[in-house]
């Protein structure tokens, strides 16, 4: 059956920009439109790269890899902002407006956008209660390779009343964008992402298991082992499994340097008993 031109048509998807960015990756805070839903979102990008060819990363693919990194936070216990891509494709097109008072500079046209719902309420002045709280998450921050947040107050939401942090900013676990440009992690650069490495440090993570703070048992080896069919939320287009975005090449990769990292990461706080042997 032929298909009609309505049935070509891509969804529009209006993004309103209210400001410029506040780090220094290109972005701003703006109103994502989609049908009946107004979205003040922050929304962010990457357009370079510094990373030689031989790397399966590229710069078009950051937003995915950031969402993929919150995916993960999330399923380790972290609570961040709702977050979903913008995707430019035959199934939704993106029309940017600029605002009076936005200062920046108009968004280069990229397939992806990384946006996360900005939070709104009362924010708890408890010092010495963030203080804890951060420490409780240190070892999921750590196991993530995320970077250090104690002394970014403004990366971390902790809403009055609450006993819990809302991760803000988190960036991506395994490489960096900074000017919207990517850049190897040093963290990572120490990893030896090889064939007989990986395969060890899978076959140890099929033993081992975390706690997370709602004391549910995650495995670390089904963590690695289900990468590919992570759920991704895309603005107009519901959920999109990891291997439906991004190539197997990529994904490759990723996953060998999760493995690599958990492992090492598991080692290095073997006397932590959120760490577990064997998953139930």
């Amino acid at each position: 059956m032929t298909k009609s031109y309505y049935d070509w048509c891509a969804m529009i998807i209006d993004v309103y920009m209210r400001s410029g960015p506040s780090g220094s990756n290109p972005g701003g805070k703006g109103n994502i439109h989609i049908t009946h839903e107004n979205i003040p979102s922050y929304i962010k990008y990457c357009n370079s790269t510094s990373l030689g060819r031989e790397s399966p990363l590229i710069p078009d693919n950051q937003p995915v890899y950031e969402a993929l990194t919150f995916a993960l936070a999330r399923e380790l216990g972290l609570s961040t902002p709702e977050d979903a891509l913008l995707h430019n494709d035959d199934e939704t097109q993106l029309n940017f407006t600029y605002l009076p008072g936005f200062k920046g500079k108009a968004f280069d046209m990229v397939p992806f956008y990384f946006s996360s719902r900005l939070i709104e309420g009362n924010e708890s002045k408890d010092q010495a209660s963030a203080i804890g709280l951060l420490a409780r998450d240190k070892v999921y921050r750590d196991l993530l390779n995320l970077a250090d947040v104690s002394g970014r107050r403004q990366n971390v939401f902790i809403p009055e009343g609450s006993q819990n942090i809302i991760y803000l900013d988190l960036g991506c676990s395994f490489v960096d964008a900074q000017h919207g440009r990517l850049s190897q992690r040093n963290s990572i650069k120490k990893l030896k992402v090889e064939k007989k490495s990986v395969k060890k440090s899978r076959k140890r993570l099929d033993k081992m298991a975390i706690e997370t703070p709602s004391h549910r048992l995650v495995s670390l080896g089904r963590l690695v082992e289900e990468l590919p069919k992570t759920e991704l939320r895309v603005h107009g287009q519901g959920y999109k499994t990891l291997d439906d975005l991004i190539s197997q090449r990529e994904i490759n990769y990723i996953q060998s340097v999760y493995a690599l990292h958990f492992a090492r990461e598991a080692q290095r706080y073997s006397s932590d008993p959120r760490f577990r042997r064997r998953a139930a």
